[in-house]
């Protein structure tokens, strides 16, 4: 954009809108609840990222054993596969901890923080569940240890989907 004088620079007033909009306490309190949200939400779409990586793993897996002929627990590999995107989908869509103007319970940042830190465990959760998948696509394992393994493996993703399916609760007692 120019005039006349030439061309008219923005620099600052983003920032001194920010000042300005700091400087009045209602305002404030909202723009820092803000930030904890989208924080937290940036954070979560990370997540999602990393379980999407555990099941291009399984995926792998499946793969390989199809191209070596190996078609048995082809049918528990989808089933972990399907854990992963319902896990994957509740994590995705769970509340970003929004209260409305007149609703009687106001969420403060507090609860807000207790909310980052929840979701914070989860996705070290998911990073074991990462590590577990990597090694696993990497390894030539025979069918009785791939069956222990599946085994295994369900169980974390169990303990995962019932510690995020707490963060409604966690979110309620906050």
């Amino acid at each position: 954009m120019s005039d006349a004088s030439g061309p008219v620079q923005a620099t600052g007033w983003a920032e001194k809108f920010e000042e300005l909009a700091d400087s009045i306490p209602v305002l404030r309190g909202y723009r820092a609840k803000e930030k904890f949200r989208d924080a937290d939400k940036l954070l979560r779409e990370h997540t999602v990222g990393r379980i999407n990586a555990v099941k291009n793993a399984l995926e792998r897996i499946k793969s390989e054993r199809v191209e070596s002929g190996k078609l048995s627990m082809l049918d528990l590999l989808d089933k972990l596969t399907r854990k992963l995107d319902r896990v994957r989908d509740t994590h995705r869509f769970a509340a970003y901890g929004y209260s409305g103007y007149f609703d009687p319970q106001k969420i403060k940042e507090p609860q807000l923080a207790a909310l980052y830190d929840y979701d914070r465990k989860i996705l070290d959760l998911v990073e074991q569940l990462v590590l577990e998948a990597d090694a696993w696509a990497k390894a030539d394992l025979p069918d009785p240890e791939i069956k222990n393994r599946i085994h295994e493996f369900d169980g974390s993703i169990d303990r995962l989907e019932q510690f995020a399916g707490l963060r409604k609760d966690s979110f309620n007692q906050i």
